[in-house]
C-alpha cells in the first residue's frame, strides 16, 4: 500500500510591505497551518528589518505579534531569500508584514500550507 501526502498549497500575488500597517495588505491565511514569505526585492536593496502583525478578522485592528517575552516578532530580510512564518500567526484571520523603519518597504509574496 503506497501513502500519498497531499497538501494544500498557495503563493500570493507580489505585495508591497511598508513602514504603515495601514498601508501593508493583509493575507487572509484561511485554513492554512504554515507558510514562508519570500523577499523578491527591498527600498534599500540592502537587508531591511519586518515585524508580523496579526488580524484577527478582515474588519478588525491589526496588532502586533509579540514572543512569550514580549518582545516584537521580527526577521531581517533580504532579496532573494525566504522565511519561515511564526506558526503563532495562523491563529489569527489575516497576517501583515510592516517594515520597522520608516520609509522602507519590500515587495514579497507568501506560500501557505495546509
Amino acid at each position: 500500500m503506497s501513502v500519498q501526502i497531499e497538501r494544500v498549497l498557495g503563493s500570493t500575488a507580489p505585495l508591497t510591505v511598508t513602514s504603515d500597517a495601514a498601508t501593508t495588505g493583509p493575507v487572509p491565511l484561511g485554513p492554512s497551518a504554515g507558510g514562508m514569505l519570500h523577499c523578491v526585492s527591498t527600498s534599500t536593496g540592502a537587508p531591511i528589518t519586518v515585524s508580523w502583525h496579526a488580524q484577527l478578522a478582515s474588519d478588525s485592528a491589526t496588532f502586533k505579534l509579540h514572543d512569550a517575552s514580549n518582545i516584537v516578532v521580527t526577521n531581517v530580510i533580504a532579496p532573494g531569500n525566504c522565511y519561515e512564518m511564526p506558526s503563532a500567526l495562523f491563529g489569527a484571520a489575516m497576517v501583515r508584514v510592516v517594515a520597522e523603519t520608516a520609509g522602507q518597504s519590500a515587495v514579497v509574496t507568501f506560500s501557505l500550507k495546509g
